[in-house]
């Protein structure tokens, strides 16, 4: 009889050498896991601390200019011509809708992570909502030329109109805060394939490739040295809209050559 390649003391050798790799490569990609999580963990940790940060910085600016109007006008009312209460009177109005806002992004970003988030959906007229956003933007503001091209019709889309009018101010604000005084603001609406498109384009400093990604993240700021104040929820809240109506939200950007956000939803049938 022929002779076996390996006996069985070989056998049961290379069979236990065998368990040994099998347990370390098992080890090493826990290891690997491990580490993974502790590093996103880590990197979470210091965008929370960012955010208190940010969002402490936030509140006490227009909470000290608010408190300082008031006491102005408590204490100098008689002396203040009218001109000057109206325009203590115009700071406090401007700064508490900025708290006012901040808390809202606040509260809307601990719905979405909760799912408690609700919509109410209905048939949207999209070039209706574009045209009452931009015209809105045109009325309150001086800084930027607003540049508009939307059809006088668009398909439909099934979603939730004040998410929807709230998702599109975003996305001018944004593009507003990092632009020039005077720049131009673009804002571009049209159909393809089943789908309607809305691009927001601003000429700023634009956004670094590697933080397209993070723009987009509970607390994500841009590194660029010209960074504006704010708490880096607009745009996680932006695109949990989008993707809460099917759709999608991208940027399209590079240092020095501005952003083009753009977002898609799918048209009613």
């Amino acid at each position: 009889a022929e002779r076996d390649a390996f006996g069985e003391d070989e056998v049961e050798l290379v069979t236990l050498l065998g368990r040994f790799v099998a347990a370390a490569v098992q080890n090493i990609r826990t290891y690997e896991a491990e580490r993974a999580t502790v590093e996103e963990l880590r990197r979470l940790s210091a965008l929370r601390a960012d955010f208190v940060s940010l969002v402490s910085h936030e509140l006490r600016s227009p909470m000290a200019a608010v408190i300082g109007s008031v006491r102005t006008l408590q204490t100098r009312w008689p002396e203040l011509r009218p001109e000057q209460r109206d325009a203590f009177l115009a700071v406090i109005g401007d700064e508490t809708s900025r708290l006012s806002d901040l808390v809202g992004d606040v509260l809307d970003t601990s719905r979405i992570e909760a799912g408690t988030f609700g919509y109410t959906f209905s048939d949207v007229d999209l070039a209706e909502l574009l045209r009452e956003a931009t015209a809105a933007v045109t009325l309150g503001q001086d800084a930027v030329r607003l540049e508009v091209e939307i059809p006088p019709v668009l398909p439909r889309v099934r979603g939730d109109r004040d998410r929807l009018r709230q998702l599109v101010d975003n996305l001018l604000a944004n593009a507003i805060k990092y632009s020039e005084l005077g720049a131009p603001v673009e804002l571009d609406a049209s159909a393809r394939n089943g789908t309607v498109r809305v691009r927001v384009r601003d000429f700023g400093p634009g956004i670094p490739l590697e933080d397209h990604g993070l723009i987009f993240e509970k607390f994500g700021r841009s590194g660029v040295a010209d960074a504006k104040p704010g708490t880096g929820l607009g745009l996680f809240i932006s695109r949990s809209f989008a993707e809460a109506h099917g759709g999608t939200l991208r940027v399209d950007s590079r240092p020095g050559a501005g952003a083009t956000f753009t977002l898609t939803l799918p048209a009613e049938p």
